[in-house]
């Protein structure tokens, strides 16, 4: 019997020699599932911080930032069918992903000049990396996603994040993803409604684009109500929710190995309020101007300086931050909604410890790392199986 022989000609691993059909149903895939392309990811989060720290940055007030504080950055989207699992809805895997760029953009656009502002403080002259330029930067600690309805393929979705709280160590960050079109603010605290290739894109997912920023109406008390297309007093059906999922995470913010609080790096923002004198010491609303060593009344065994950072590395050595440079041509913030209340101190401080209530849960998580190793208690130690994954 002869040997059987194939040949495959090697035009068919060039894309020019690929037959015509089959080279556009290949380019319509590659920009259908253009987010799912190599270092795509990358793009969408860098140009992001980019966009906030370098060619965009805003810069608030003490006047205009309380009002942003606790404010929703919206990011949109869209769920390609690479990102679809056998049910064809958007899988639990890929939402991170996009929860990563909405959260670059949350972060840039509130705290980039507190970041930058403990980036130029020097170092303690105790610490390893004393005389170096080490930057101020967030780290995420944590996440976790509750699902409540699916996403189809193709279906544009928005991405509402928020800050929710903050303690001594964590910025906790609150992420919705909310139907198009559903929930829709009638105004934006800064800058307006982009337009472009989202456009074409938004057409072709099924959504609507929302105009250019509008005057926005107001409530009798000068709050600002959010739109609905289906109720025309902004609130929500009762019959289907907006939402897709809801997702918690958690920031710490270091420079090198020390730990900042996220009251100081929200103050050096210019979020918070200033703090009154006769205001709870135990308060995490806002630091203090004052920068005496005193023990954190949350544990006397911790220097923790009101208005200063928690030094880990260095003993509890203090290291103020460098507020008011000259030179500084930041823009300030624009767009603020006229008639939106004041907030206070009081009021900054009850919306926090409301957010914590939630946060905590969070926080109850880190019991789960005493689970493991195995072989403790009652678990013997004996595995189940072990199993591969590809390869």
């Amino acid at each position: 019997m002869a040997r059987l022989r194939f040949h495959l000609p090697s035009s068919l691993f060039s894309p020019s020699g690929l037959p015509r059909p089959w080279r556009v149903l290949a380019l319509v895939l590659l920009v259908l599932n253009v987010k799912n392309l190599p270092f795509v990811w990358h793009y969408r989060v860098w140009s992001a911080l980019i966009y906030h720290f370098a060619l965009r940055p805003v810069r608030f007030t003490k006047d205009t930032g309380p009002r942003a504080l606790f404010k929703h950055v919206v990011t949109r989207s869209w769920n390609p069918m690479m990102e679809c699992d056998w049910n064809l809805h958007k899988s639990n895997s890929t939402y991170q992903s996009d929860i990563d760029v909405s959260r670059a953009h949350l972060l840039g656009v509130l705290i980039q000049h507190g970041l930058k502002t403990f980036s130029r403080t020097p170092l303690p002259s105790s610490s390893s990396t004393a005389g170096k330029p080490v930057k101020a930067f967030p780290v995420l600690g944590g996440t976790t996603c509750s699902f409540k309805r699916e996403i189809k393929p193709y279906q544009a979705f928005e991405m509402w994040s928020r800050i929710l709280a903050w303690d001594e160590k964590w910025l906790y960050v609150v992420t919705h993803l909310v139907e198009v079109g559903r929930v829709r603010p009638r105004g934006f605290v800064v800058g307006s409604e982009e337009k472009g290739v989202w456009s074409w894109m938004m057409a072709m997912a099924g959504g609507k684009t929302r105009p250019t920023q509008k005057s926005p109406t107001h409530e009798p008390n000068g709050t600002v109500p959010l739109q609905s297309p289906r109720q025309p007093n902004g609130t929500l059906s009762p019959t289907k929710s907006p939402i897709f999922a809801s997702a918690l995470s958690r920031y710490c913010i270091k420079k090198g190995r020390l730990t900042i609080p996220p009251a100081h790096v929200l103050d050096a923002s210019g979020l918070l309020p200033a703090k009154p004198t006769d205001a709870d010491p135990s308060s995490l609303a806002a630091p203090s101007s004052s920068s005496e060593l005193t023990p954190d009344p949350r544990d006397p065994g911790v220097i923790a300086p009101e208005g200063s950072w928690v030094a880990a590395d260095v003993g509890g050595e203090i290291l103020a931050p460098r507020l008011g440079e000259k030179g500084d041509d930041t823009p300030q913030s624009e767009g603020l909604i006229e008639g939106d209340e004041e907030w206070t101190y009081d009021r900054v401080e009850r919306e926090r410890k409301k957010g914590m209530e939630m946060a905590r849960l969070m926080a109850g998580l880190e019991g789960l790392h005493g689970l493991f190793p195995p072989g403790e208690g009652e678990r013997d130690g004996v595995a189940l199986r072990m199993c591969r994954d590809l390869f």
